[in-house]
C-alpha cells in the first residue's frame, strides 16, 4: 500500500484568477470547458510548513495532527490577510497578517502578549479567524490572570495593525441578564454542539453564541458584543420562540444535534446591526428547524419557519423545508443565503433572502446544471461557500457517484447566472500525482469577485496524511 501524503501550504488566488472571475460575465456556454477551468484555477504560494515562522526566531511552520495547520480569513481593504498558524515548537498559534502588496508576513499578536485589561495571553487556537474590512479580527485563545496564575478561554479582538488585544468573551464575565448564571465555556475549540462561535461586522459588533449553566442545567444563548458596550443578550433559550405562543427551544443537551437550541455554526451580521442565527424548537413534539434574524433593536423574525408552513422555492407545491443543514452567510447589506433540504425527496439547494421581509427565492438546486456537466448528471451535494454585498455566491457542487465522484466550484450571481470557477478533476497548478483534490474548506469572495479558497488534496510525498491549502 503507498502511503498518501501532502506538505501544507497557504496560497492565494493571483491575478489570472481575478481576470477570470472578472470577465465571466460573457455566457457560459461560449466558453470552452478548458477556457472555464485554466482561467481561475492558478495559486500563488503564501507559506508552508517547515517555512521559517514570522516573528519567531529559530522556530519553523509546524502540523497539527491531520489537520492543516492554516486558518485564514478574507483579506480587509489594505490587502492584508488575517491567518492563524502552527508553531513547530508545541500545539500553540501566532495570528499573522499576509500582506498582499509585498508578499511579507508579519506577526499580528503572539503568545505572550498582555491583552487592555492587564492578563496575559497564554495561547491561540487553531481555529476560524473572522475578520472586516478595516482590519479588526477575532480570534479564540487562552488568557491568563497573572497575579493568581488562573487560565481560561476566551475570544479576542485586536485592533487593524495588531494593536493590543481586548477580551470579548470569558468565564471572568457575567452573563447578560441571568444573573444566577455562569459562563460553561467560551471557546470554539470544544466539542461539537458546545462552546462558543463568533463574527464581526464592518463596526466592529461581534456576534456570538455561548453555553452557560443555571444550576445544574445548561443554556445556550446568542450575544452582541461592542467595544463601548460590552456583551449584551440577543436571545437565549429560556425565552420565547418568536412567532409562536405554544412552542418552546429544545432542551440543551451537549453534543446533541437535535438537543441544540441554537446551532453552533458561524453566526453572522449584517452592517445594520442584524444578527442570523439558526435555533429548533418544538411544538408538542414536532421538532423544527429555523433560521432568524434578529435587529438592532430588539425584534426576532424567521427566515425560514417549517412550523408556519414555509415552501421551497422551485419545488413543487407541498415541499416545505426540512433542515437547515449547514451555516447561513448575511452580508452587509442584510442579504441571507443558506442551504436547505426539503422534506419530500430530501435534495438540497441554496437559497436567499435579500433584505428583511423579503421573499426567500433559490440559487441553485440539484435540478439546475452545472456549465461543462453533462446535463442530468447527478448532484449529490450543494454546499453554499461564500457570498459578497452584491449577493453573488459561490458554491460547492459534488456530481457523479461512487468513484466517479467530482466537485465544480460555481460562481452564482444575483443576476441568475451560473458560471464554473473550477472542476477539481481539471486544476491545473497542483503536483502531478494529486489526488482526491477537493473545494469544500474555507472560502470568500468579495465585490470585486476575487474568490479566496481552499483547494485540499493529496500526493504521495511523504509517509503520513496531511492537507494542502491554496487560493
Amino acid at each position: 500500500m503507498c502511503n498518501i501524503a501532502a506538505g501544507a501550504a497557504l496560497l492565494r488566488v493571483s491575478s489570472v484568477s481575478l481576470i477570470f472571475i472578472a470577465l465571466a460575465a460573457a455566457p457560459v456556454a461560449a466558453q470552452s470547458a478548458s477556457q472555464q477551468v485554466d482561467q481561475g484555477s492558478h495559486a500563488t504560494p503564501i507559506i508552508h510548513v517547515g517555512d521559517p515562522y514570522p516573528g519567531r526566531p529559530g522556530e519553523t511552520v509546524g502540523q497539527f495532527f491531520d489537520d492543516s495547520p492554516f486558518t485564514a480569513g478574507m483579506r480587509d481593504a489594505a490587502g492584508n490577510v488575517p491567518f492563524v498558524a502552527m508553531r513547530s515548537s508545541g500545539t500553540d498559534c501566532d495570528l499573522l497578517s499576509y500582506h498582499t502588496s509585498n508578499g511579507s508576513i508579519t506577526p499580528m499578536l503572539q503568545g505572550g502578549a498582555l491583552t487592555a485589561e492587564g492578563l496575559a495571553i497564554d495561547s491561540l487556537f487553531p481555529t476560524p479567524v473572522s475578520a472586516n474590512l478595516s482590519g479588526q479580527t477575532i480570534v479564540d485563545g487562552v488568557i491568563r490572570d497573572i497575579p493568581t496564575g488562573l487560565n481560561t478561554g476566551a475570544v479576542l479582538s485586536i485592533a487593524p495593525g495588531g494593536a493590543q488585544a481586548r477580551i470579548v468573551a470569558s468565564v471572568i464575565m457575567p452573563v447578560p441578564n441571568q444573573s444566577q448564571a455562569s459562563w460553561v465555556d467560551v471557546m470554539i475549540s470544544t466539542p461539537p454542539l458546545g462552546g462558543i462561535n463568533y463574527n464581526i461586522n464592518s463596526a466592529g459588533i461581534v456576534a456570538q453564541k455561548s453555553t452557560f449553566k443555571i444550576g445544574p442545567t445548561e443554556h445556550l444563548g446568542v450575544y452582541n458584543w461592542t467595544a463601548a458596550g460590552g456583551l449584551k443578550r440577543v436571545i437565549d433559550d429560556t425565552q420565547a420562540v418568536p412567532g409562536h405562543t405554544n412552542a418552546r427551544w429544545v432542551t440543551y443537551v451537549r453534543g446533541a444535534s437535535d438537543s441544540t437550541p441554537f446551532d453552533p455554526f458561524q453566526l453572522q451580521l449584517t452592517d445594520t446591526g442584524e444578527t442570523i442565527f439558526q435555533g429548533k424548537f418544538k411544538i408538542g413534539t414536532a421538532l423544527s428547524r429555523g433560521l432568524f434574524r434578529a435587529s438592532s433593536a430588539g425584534a426576532i423574525t424567521a427566515i425560514v419557519d417549517p412550523a408556519r408552513g414555509d415552501q421551497v422555492p422551485g419545488r413543487p407545491a407541498g415541499y416545505g423545508f426540512f433542515s437547515i443543514p449547514g451555516r447561513p452567510l448575511a452580508n452587509r447589506n442584510g442579504d441571507v443565503a443558506f442551504e436547505a433540504i426539503d422534506n419530500v425527496i430530501f435534495d438540497r439547494g441554496v437559497y436567499l433572502q435579500r433584505g428583511a421581509g423579503q421573499p426567500v427565492t433559490k440559487v441553485h438546486d440539484s435540478s439546475d446544471p452545472i456549465p461543462s456537466v453533462p446535463i442530468g448528471t447527478r448532484q449529490t451535494f450543494i454546499n453554499l461557500l461564500a457570498m459578497n454585498d452584491h449577493a453573488d455566491t459561490v458554491i460547492n457542487a459534488f456530481f457523479g457517484a461512487g468513484g466517479d465522484a467530482r466537485q465544480a466550484l460555481l460562481l452564482c450571481t444575483a443576476a441568475g447566472e451560473t458560471k464554473l470557477i473550477a472542476r477539481s478533476d481539471r486544476m491545473t497548478g497542483l503536483p502531478a500525482d494529486a489526488k482526491l483534490v477537493s473545494f469544500d474548506g474555507r472560502t470568500a469572495i468579495n465585490d470585486a469577485g476575487d474568490v479566496l479558497s481552499d483547494v485540499t488534496f493529496q500526493d504521495e510525498v511523504t509517509p503520513f496524511i496531511t492537507l494542502r491549502m491554496h487560493t
